[in-house]
């Protein structure tokens, strides 16, 4: 499957409500509890119980990796079953940020390069090993 998504996606596990502020015409609602599954600096992906449209405005404060709290409105842009949990009535759902200070969308780009160095970092090291514990093997074997 071709990917979409202009920003990377880092994993964020919370369980937040999130207001619905454009429900086409009708006045404010009840809270919706979601899961965040994973942050962007352009948007979020999140999983509900509730069956939310395409186009939808949602608001609410999310918690970032650093412990810090962020107001934001998202607009749907994705919707689909979850198939993981479709027999519990699940969706997924992907939104993009419409509204957000940047400063936070800053924070969230910073994370995301510190996380992927540090990836980096770990990868390079775990090469580094194994390649010593080859080189050790081929030793013994002499």
């Amino acid at each position: 499957m071709e990917e979409k998504r202009l920003y990377r996606r880092s994993e964020l596990s919370q369980n937040v409500k999130l207001s619905i502020v454009g429900n086409y015409g009708e006045g404010p609602q009840e809270p919706v509890e979601v899961e965040v599954t994973d942050v962007s600096s352009d948007g979020l992906g999140f999983i509900c119980n509730e069956g939310l449209r395409i186009g939808e405005l949602l608001t609410g404060k999310v918690v970032l990796w650093t412990k810090e709290r962020v107001n934001v409105i998202v607009k749907i842009v994705r919707a689909k079953e979850n198939e993981a949990n479709a027999e519990n009535g699940q969706y997924e759902y992907g939104c993009i940020f419409v509204g957000m200070e940047g400063n936070d969308s800053l924070r969230i780009k910073i994370y995301q390069l510190l996380e992927r160095k540090q990836k980096e970092k770990e990868r390079k090291e775990k090469k580094e090993k194994a390649k010593r514990e080859r080189e050790k093997e081929k030793g013994n074997n002499v």
